[in-house]
């Protein structure tokens, strides 16, 4: 049989026990970190680096999958899921949540006339001014194209009236700029 290293963070005696009848034939008795490695440690040491970059990998995967690439707002999939999380929550709770979906009426003018660059940042500039418009635990995804989805839960109506105001503030006679371009 192969040795094989057993290394844990256990301190509990039933688990170091259950570890060495699993068929481990070696153990280190204390926690082992690569600042205290010595000679002999390098492939431990290299396994935490590999742990390391393998987690932030997942972490821009994860990202990557919940996210809009243009944005950076949460995707269809991830607002569409967290509205249905949080309108089954506020009916468990007998509370309401309040969705809405801000549409520019005007976006496919901002496309065809100044071109896809000054629509993608219009969608961006759009993104910030709704993310600053709500409340820390509010959400805001992007629903497709020009469409946003905002979630606001706890909100009752007069909330929700104000919370329509701080976005049409944000938006109200502000232009959106772009190169030499202004547009409203």
């Amino acid at each position: 049989m192969p040795n094989i290293l057993l290394v844990t963070s256990k301190e509990d005696k039933q688990d170091v026990i259950q570890g060495l009848e699993s068929g481990r034939r070696r153990l280190f008795d204390q926690a082992v970190f690569p600042e205290n490695c010595t000679r002999g440690c390098e492939p431990a040491v290299g396994f935490w680096n590999f742990e390391d970059k393998l987690v932030a990998a997942s972490d821009v995967l994860q990202y990557k999958a919940t996210h809009d690439e243009l944005t950076g707002l949460l995707n269809r999939a991830s607002i569409s899921d967290l509205l249905r999380r949080e309108l089954g929550r506020t009916k468990r709770k007998g509370e309401s949540v309040l969705s809405s979906w801000p549409i520019s009426d005007h976006f496919k003018l901002v496309n065809d006339g100044l071109g896809h660059a000054a629509g993608d940042a219009v969608l961006c500039e759009a993104a910030r001014r709704l993310t600053a418009s709500v409340r820390p635990y509010d959400a805001v995804g992007r629903y497709g194209g020009e469409e946003f989805l905002i979630v606001l839960p706890g909100c009752d109506a007069s909330s929700l009236r104000q919370r329509a105001e701080n976005i049409l503030e944000n938006f109200h006679g502000k232009a959106f700029a772009h190169s030499i371009h202004l547009f409203p």
